[in-house]
């Protein structure tokens, strides 16, 4: 019975450590990752440099890419976030309507 105990106390502390070195290694290790998108509209505002400039000041964010078409916009960025997943990823959609694009019609992920 003593040894079982022991056993048992050695495999709980054995897995505590290397959950406490999987969390670490989580929260430090932080791969750069492209997303993107394509979204089309019924109205486009005159340019897109606001829409470009805040996404490049999210945390994490290392380059923002906005291309205008016709009645639509690819966006592409690259960011860098922990194996948990922080910082978030950046919703585009909520500000739309603050950066002057109206009438979403279509809207792509993969870009």
């Amino acid at each position: 019975m003593r040894y079982r105990l022991r056993t048992l106390l050695i495999l709980v502390a054995v897995a505590c450590l290397l959950l406490g070195v999987i969390r670490t290694v989580a929260t430090h290790v932080k791969p750069s990752i492209g997303y993107g998108f394509r979204a089309e509209f019924a109205e486009l505002p005159i340019d897109d440099a606001a829409l470009a400039e805040w996404l490049a000041e999210q945390p994490g964010v290392i380059k923002a890419f906005v291309n205008r078409e016709p009645s639509s916009i690819r966006v592409h960025w690259i960011m860098s976030r922990d194996l948990t997943g922080n910082p978030p990823i950046p919703d585009c959609r909520e500000q739309f309507d603050r950066f002057g694009y109206k009438g979403l019609k279509t809207f792509d992920r993969g870009g």
